[in-house]
């Protein structure tokens, strides 16, 4: 509490692609406004605007999974299994989340039950 609303300045040492999650991460971290973010060495004109250099590594990697009949069969099933816990997407969610959204959750790899979802 005692450093809150105060300036900071973070200045970073490492790769384009470690900065570029760090900078993300505190986006999505919702940090507070008021960082200064130094780094050393230069980077690509406007690099913030770029696409990152491991994206077209990922895009081929989902490429090929999104290709392979296992993984579009798994999600066929999984919405089968959606659609017939209750005609309601509410009651679904709902109860799923009764279940699953336990202290255990990380742990849990089906709960009690004898819908197909389980």
């Amino acid at each position: 509490e005692s450093a809150k609303g105060k300036h900071r300045v973070v200045f970073f040492i490492g790769t384009e692609r470690l900065f570029r999650k760090l900078i993300c991460a505190s986006i999505t971290g919702v940090l507070q406004k008021g960082i200064a973010w130094l780094t050393e060495g230069t980077w690509r004109h406007e690099w913030w605007t770029k696409t990152d250099h491991s994206a077209p590594q990922h895009r081929q990697w989902l490429t090929e999974d999104g290709s392979n009949s296992q993984l579009r069969n798994a999600f066929a099933e999984f919405k089968q299994s959606w659609d017939e816990y209750d005609i309601k997407v509410e009651v679904t969610r709902a109860a799923l989340q009764k279940d699953y959204a336990t202290a255990q959750k990380d742990a849990l790899f089906s709960v009690e039950g004898s819908e197909s979802y389980h």
